[in-house]
């Protein structure tokens, strides 16, 4: 049996080469080859985010001590220019090396020795591992339960996983828990990030994307991780029941945990409830996403209070761009991610340029009823010059481009409506594919049309460009429906209930009209964001 484990000596840590090869490294490795690595290729996404929110932790740790902003934003522009910040980090891997043993009898990485159920029962690989929802192109596609062995580095990276964004429900009931009630260790709640919808500045390289996300000075003497901290035991901790930052909420003991070997290989898991946490307020520690202002949790609590807004899977990220990109302003009711205010002073300081290109990332979980398996996920990106994180003339128009394709795609949907009504048919089926293809069509269009603005760009030509190729290609996928629409649309008929005659030229017309009105210069310039309709549908 392999009598140790150590995270920051041994390879665990999936990585992209250039090459696009997979290579598995150390902490230590990811760290001082972090520029040879395009970035984490874990099984599934949330497994890099919650790998790459455990190294964020360490550089954090390993660089607490700086005093202010303007003392941080030097010293962070040497580390871009000259590299990170190895001295620092080597110096405090090396000072808490034996708590990052992952099969220490006594402190095992991010579990709890001993860790049992009064029957001796344990969970399985399958609780270790994110459920599979059939079909879903984003997960793994090792299904957790049928898998009768993991090696050391996966389990490794599952178990850093299992704790950012673990599903909630009923778990094993651990011995001394004192609110395990008949064996069982009833719901607390998902892992942190599970309620957060993430957004990740990515670069062209690791140690990019490392430093992008590196926003100081947030931690604190205060802020501590459980390696510096005494083991957790089977129960809830009462001495660390509130946050003291970022590095603590980076790496929150959401579950107890314990790793069952056979030989060098994990065979089975027991999982545990650990700490609750909750997503109201956080702002102050979590940088990686947007805030809306809840009503109902502001009644419920009887303070302000603020939820991390997450995504929808159904959404391109373009179509939320305005709570990412749109500065505080008085009385508004979103917070957009700390890290792109983190981003803007950099870019405002000189010290990264003036149009790095950086890939905004969003990633997510959407979990099924009560918070118990998983119902799907988000991974989406959009490539763009760091000026719009900063520039709001850049950014309002993003966020113009983005509501005019909306309306675009809503003439396409009221075309595809007239002719199903022009046939006699139900209109509800094809209006649906419309916004499908329509949004399909227009995706392209955006993604290369924004990842062209940049701080030399013309605000007027760039927004003559995009009403002329919005315009251009609804126009030409109006006219494909029009010619698929059916020679019983062509005769056309009178709808019943309005009296109204409806043909294929008369769809046409109005298709034309309604949409040469939303991409002229005196036409609709906004529409209600998606993001602000989530936001009044939201219960919570």
């Amino acid at each position: 049996m392999t009598a140790s484990f150590s995270l920051i000596s041994a390879p665990w840590i999936r990585v992209r080469t250039s090459t696009g090869a997979i290579e598995e490294v150390s902490i230590r490795d990811a760290f001082r080859r972090a520029g040879e690595f395009i970035g984490l290729a874990g099984e599934i996404p949330m497994q890099d985010m919650a790998v790459l929110r455990l190294l964020l932790a360490i550089a954090y740790r390993a660089t607490h001590d700086i005093r202010n902003e303007d003392e941080a934003v030097v010293l962070w522009g040497s580390w871009w220019a000259d590299g990170l910040p190895l001295d620092q980090i080597d110096a405090y891997l090396d000072q808490y090396a034996a708590r990052f043993d992952l099969l220490d009898a006594d402190r095992p990485f991010f579990q709890v020795a001993g860790l049992r159920t009064e029957k001796g029962s344990t969970s399985g690989l399958d609780k270790l591992i994110a459920e599979v929802p059939s079909g879903s192109k984003f997960f793994t596609t090792r299904d957790g339960a049928g898998i009768e062995s993991l090696s050391l580095a996966e389990a490794a990276r599952w178990l850093v996983a299992l704790h950012s964004s673990d599903i909630s429900g009923i778990k094993s009931g651990a011995v001394g828990d004192d609110r395990v009630k008949g064996g069982k260790g009833y719901p607390i709640g998902t892992g942190i990030t599970g309620r957060i919808g993430l957004v990740v500045a990515e670069g062209a390289s690791l140690r990019e994307t490392l430093l992008l996300n590196l926003v100081l000075p947030m931690s604190s003497d205060d802020d501590s991780t459980p390696w510096e901290r005494n083991q957790d035991d089977a129960g809830e901790n009462w001495l660390h029941s509130e946050l003291t930052g970022i590095t603590d909420l980076y790496t929150w003991q959401t579950r107890r945990a314990r790793l069952i070997l056979n030989g060098d290989h994990v065979v089975d898991a027991l999982v545990c409830n650990g700490d609750k946490i909750g997503p109201q307020n956080l702002q102050r520690f979590e940088p990686m996403s947007s805030w809306r202002y809840s009503e109902p949790q502001t009644k419920k609590l009887k303070q302000d209070t603020w939820m991390p807004r997450t995504h929808n899977p159904a959404r391109a990220i373009w179509r939320g761009l305005e709570p990412l990109l749109q500065r505080d302003v008085p009385n508004r009711k979103t917070i957009r991610p700390a890290l792109f205010d983190w981003a803007s002073r950099l870019r405002e300081s000189g010290v990264i340029p003036q149009d790095a290109l950086v890939s905004v990332r969003v990633v997510g979980f959407e979990y099924g009823p009560q918070e118990s398996s998983l119902a799907a996920a988000v991974d989406d990106s959009l490539p763009m010059s760091v000026a719009l994180l900063d520039d709001e003339s850049l950014a309002g128009l993003a966020i113009w481009a983005a509501g005019l394709a909306q309306w675009a795609v809503i003439d396409v949907a009221n075309l595809a409506t007239n002719l199903a009504r022009a046939a006699g048919v139900d209109p509800g089926p094809r209006r649906d594919q419309a916004f499908t293809e329509a949004y399909d069509a227009v995706d392209p269009l955006y993604r290369r049309w924004v990842r062209d603005l940049t701080s030399d760009s013309s605000i007027p030509e760039r927004e003559g460009a995009w009403r002329t190729a919005v315009r251009q290609r609804m126009t030409v996928l109006g006219g494909d429906m029009c010619r698929d629409g059916g020679r019983a649309a062509v005769v056309g008929r009178t709808d019943p209930a309005t009296g109204q005659a409806m043909d294929t030229a008369r769809a046409w017309s109005i298709f034309l009209t309604q949409l040469r009105r939303h991409t002229s210069t005196d036409g609709a310039a906004t529409l209600q964001s998606e993001a602000d309709a989530d936001e009044e549908e939201s219960n919570e």
